[in-house]
């Protein structure tokens, strides 16, 4: 499997940020590029093709301790900025956030069906209220 050019970093850093960012040509022209991609992976007999179509990244908090004196990633919402600015895609309302999720999918999906090329979407995580950082992250509940 092969992580396309969306992935799991914020939207600042981002190598397609335009199309969750819904600019235009910008956008379209990422797609397209995504979408050639897939057809390559295709002709070069890889089956599979995995996305992250995230805005605000992974968020962290302090490392915590783990076993055997490991430092372990972690999120915890009370140790997180709960105040933190937006990011660029400033404000996003759910329905943007769906729209541009379905521009994309609208596009890739009978790209990657007739090239015979799986898609596996990485969901949101850790879960973050309604809002935080601007976003709300649909792609994290059992309905997104």
């Amino acid at each position: 499997m092969v992580q396309l050019p969306l992935s799991s970093r914020p939207i600042e850093e981002a190598e397609s940020p335009n199309i969750l960012l819904g600019k235009d040509p910008e956008r379209q022209r990422e797609i397209d590029s995504i979408c050639g991609l897939i057809e390559r992976l295709a002709v070069a007999g890889i089956p599979a093709a995995k996305y992250n179509l995230c805005i605000i990244g992974i968020p962290r908090t302090a490392r915590e301790a783990g076993r055997g004196g490991s430092r372990n990633a972690a999120f915890r919402w009370s140790r997180a900025d709960q105040t933190a600015p937006p990011t660029a895609a400033g404000i996003l309302s759910e329905d943007e956030n769906w729209e541009r999720i379905d521009h994309f999918l609208g596009q890739v999906v009978p790209v990657a069906t007739a090239a015979k090329v799986r898609l596996a979407c990485h969901p949101h995580d850790p879960y973050t209220p309604p809002g935080y950082r601007g976003v709300t992250r649909v792609l994290a509940r059992s309905r997104g």
